[in-house]
């Protein structure tokens, strides 16, 4: 179901090296990707959720994108909240 470059299992992703950088975390369905956008900006954080990017899975789904300088904020904040990801990963795909 996973390609590309994980950021929460050693990735080629460096959070807040460019503020134009986005990440999307992955979830096991749509309900937990709608509750995480919940606890994320009622936190006070900008994000969307946005259909899963074909590089990462070519399953129907919806992810949350959040800018890479917020990558350690939304783990702590989901993580808070019990709420596991499958995988955070570049909205784009990176080149090897």
């Amino acid at each position: 179901m996973r390609a590309g470059n994980d950021a929460e299992n050693g990735s080629k992703v460096s959070a807040g090296t460019d503020a134009e950088e986005k990440l999307v975390a992955l979830f096991e369905n749509t309900s937990t990707a709608l509750l995480a956008e919940k606890v994320v900006v009622a936190a006070g954080l900008t994000v969307k959720l946005i259909p899963v990017p074909r590089h990462i899975s070519s399953d129907c789904g919806v992810c949350l994108r959040f800018p890479a300088a917020g990558l350690e904020r939304v783990r702590e904040l989901l993580r808070s909240r019990g709420l596991e990801t499958l995988g955070v990963f570049p909205e784009r795909p990176t080149s090897s």
